[in-house]
């Protein structure tokens, strides 16, 4: 019988099984997701979300590094990039995530010229969020701001849907990184309201 314990709640795959996947690309998932974890068993199932999500996602996945990151003379990098680890958190997001919480630009197509620089192996800054936590921290933080979004849909039409360096920058209680905690991250996982003040339901993200 089919272990359907839900270890990560919350996923596309809550209730997905092995056999509804490639097991090619599930032993891919399975040990890329180890890096992140030591727990086996929850490296299967994060395995599972995405690729019920996308059957393809770990074959995808190899081209993220096609997409080269740098913080200080990529295209549209600012100063706040090179001091992520000081002031905010660094994750790994799809396109399609970083699009939904940023300010809506009513379906206009990415820019030739920032998708011809992709597709030339050129450099990106990270695109990144400012997210608003109020001084309880008792409400779901809230994207006020952001730069990337163009970057983004370039990478999606060049790349897919893969995830890629974003930066998460913080307003509020949280806005150092030492203010960070476990329980804060996990939190702003699952969920965020986004600058067009809709909510977004994760996993928003990647370590």
């Amino acid at each position: 019988m089919a272990d359907l314990t839900n270890l990560v709640k919350g996923g596309v795959g809550d209730y997905a099984v092995p056999e509804n996947v490639d097991p090619t690309e599930l032993a891919i998932g399975v040990q890329t997701e180890m890096e992140h974890t030591n727990d086996v068993k929850i490296a299967k199932e994060i395995a599972l979300d995405h690729l019920s999500e996308d059957p393809y996602y770990y074959d995808k996945l190899k081209f993220i590094e096609s997409v080269e990151i740098d913080n200080k003379n990529g295209w549209g990098a600012v100063p706040y990039n090179q001091e992520v680890d000081y002031r905010g958190l660094r994750v790994k997001m799809k396109p399609s995530v970083f699009i939904n919480l940023a300010a809506s630009r009513n379906g206009e197509p990415p820019v030739p010229k920032v998708v011809q620089h992709i597709k030339d192996g050129g450099a990106i800054g990270a695109p990144f969020l400012s997210i608003f936590v109020d001084d309880n921290d008792s409400q779901i933080p809230e994207v006020r701001g952001h730069e990337g979004r163009s970057r983004m849909a370039a990478v999606l039409e060049v790349h897919g849907d893969v995830p890629v360096e974003v930066h998460l920058f913080f307003q509020g209680k949280v806005n150092r990184n030492r203010h960070i905690t476990p329980e804060f991250v996990e939190k702003i996982q699952r969920y965020l309201i986004s600058e067009n003040d809709k909510m977004v339901r994760g996993p928003l993200f990647e370590i």
